[in-house]
């Protein structure tokens, strides 16, 4: 399959950077509503054979339980294909999210972009 180098739509954008592909989040809150497109990027991503996979959430002020199950369902995916699911968030709600549940247990977290992609080693 082959995504070019960005693939855009209303809630998300996704941009092939250095090989890696950033799914960004254009939504102040990323609810049920938007999860099953979500998950369907993210199949997308690793049905081209991408192994890492950045998820960019620095506009998202909230994400819920639906966007959590599919990151921890892609994740299983991925790092038994030795991947990864990063994530970028800002200081804020959704960094409060991450440390609240213990997400930033089992997602490596990263304040941007550059620092998450300078951490893989594929």
């Amino acid at each position: 399959m082959n995504l070019n180098n960005t693939f855009d739509s209303q809630d998300f954008t996704v941009k092939i950077t250095d090989g890696i592909p950033v799914l960004k989040f254009n939504m102040l809150r990323a609810t049920v509503t938007e999860a099953k497109d979500f998950k369907h990027n993210l199949i997308r991503l690793i049905s081209a054979n991408h192994r890492f996979i950045i998820i960019d959430f620095t506009e998202c002020a909230f994400i819920d339980s639906a966007i959590v199950g599919v990151m921890l369902t892609v994740v299983k995916d991925l790092r038994n294909n030795k991947g990864d699911l990063l994530a970028v968030v800002s200081p804020g709600t959704v960094n409060n999210v991450f440390a609240r549940t213990g997400l930033d247990r089992i997602f490596k977290k990263f304040e941007n972009v550059s620092d998450a992609l300078a951490s893989i080693n594929p």
